[in-house]
């Protein structure tokens, strides 16, 4: 299994309100970024506090570049299972912010979890928001493969950003076609970028080595020159596991080489 990069829980960047971009922001684009919201707030409720969020733990981000000293807000009121992106970026590290959604003052909200990536020309980056095995809001980044599919052909990634421990995760083809299947997957693990057929499949998730499934299959469409990442958020402990599917063309976007 691939080992992504885990960003950690600490902000020293100071926070200003959104407004015009900045300029490393306003810059030709060489490398981007997706934010995937996989935080259900049921996982931080505590009920020795008696704090119950809610599930879809509605967030604002704010990025910026380390160094500059301040923070942009660019994605507001953001709900679970929501893919914000692509945001261009030019070479640099990065924090990443996470706070509580404010309709009224977007981005002065209590911060959940912060954390920075580091990015270089030509990449395409996905930092998912989600809990750790231990129960801890986490944000994970994971460099994505961005180069061109076939015409006839699709790609798939799987990520783990569950408490659940390690999964089983599937695409069996319901045109009998072979399939694609990942084992012994572990939080915050990503598979490799596997190449597959187009067309009509079933996701399933297993725990790892077991035959009973933790979701009802479900049916996904592999449509052609397209890749696809599936990440399993939530947990079975608190009835929050789901699959949030990011669907990314790359035929559409074209990044120079990383020098």
């Amino acid at each position: 299994m691939l080992h992504p990069r885990v960003l950690p829980a600490v902000m020293t960047l100071a926070l200003v309100g959104a407004g015009c971009l900045p300029a490393w922001a306003q810059l030709s684009r060489t490398a981007e970024l997706y934010v995937i919201h996989g935080l259900p707030g049921d996982e931080l409720d505590d009920p020795s506090e008696s704090i119950d969020f809610p599930n879809n733990l509605p967030v604002d981000i704010l990025i910026g570049l380390n160094g500059t000293g301040t923070l942009n807000l660019y994605y507001t009121n953001v709900h679970l299972g929501e893919v914000r992106g692509p945001l261009a970026l030019t070479t640099g590290t990065y924090t990443l912010q996470v706070r509580q959604a404010n309709l009224t003052t977007p981005g002065t909200g209590t911060i959940y979890v912060s954390g920075t990536l580091a990015v270089r020309s030509g990449e395409s980056h996905s930092s998912l928001i989600h809990i750790t095995t231990t129960g801890l809001p986490r944000v994970t980044d994971y460099l994505n493969d961005n180069a061109r599919v076939g015409l006839t052909s699709a790609r798939v990634t799987f990520r783990h950003g569950s408490r659940n421990g390690p999964v089983d995760m599937s695409l069996v083809s319901t045109l009998g076609l072979p399939g694609v299947a990942v084992n012994n997957l572990s939080n915050p693990q990503q598979s490799a970028a596997i190449t597959t057929s187009t067309g009509p499949y079933t996701l399933s998730v297993k725990p790892a080595g077991q035959a009973t499934t933790l979701l009802p299959p479900s049916a996904v469409f592999l449509a052609p020159k397209n890749a696809y990442f599936f990440y399993l958020v939530g947990s079975t402990t608190r009835g929050t596991l789901r699959v949030i599917t990011h669907n990314y063309p790359p035929l559409s976007v074209t990044l120079p080489p990383i020098p």
